[in-house]
């Protein structure tokens, strides 16, 4: 008999990872993001290229689990950050707010 859960096991526990990561994502843009932006158009337009890199990436790992791609998700995450600060800076300065 063969088994599999120590498989099955190492993907969920991978996709809790995700998950866990995306959780923690999203609380960090909730400290930055002024209320609102998430509803500007030109914020998505601003974070879209960094975000679809990341959950590619993540995708990617918990699919495989290549320790390689820890290192870039690592990179990918931060850019997602740095994205959403430059779309919360150019909300301010819009809407005439201190920077």
């Amino acid at each position: 008999m063969t088994s599999t859960g120590g498989s099955s096991d190492r993907a969920e526990h991978r996709r809790e990872k995700v998950r866990a990561l995306c959780r923690q994502l999203a609380a960090e843009v909730a400290r930055i993001a002024p209320p609102g932006l998430g509803m500007r158009d030109e914020a998505w337009r601003i974070v879209a290229d960094s975000s679809d890199q990341l959950f590619d990436l993540l995708s990617r790992w918990e699919s495989t689990g290549d320790a390689a791609l820890l290192d870039e998700i690592d990179r990918a995450y931060g850019e997602v950050v740095g994205a959403w600060k430059i779309a919360a800076r150019s909300f301010r300065m819009e809407s005439g707010a201190a920077v």
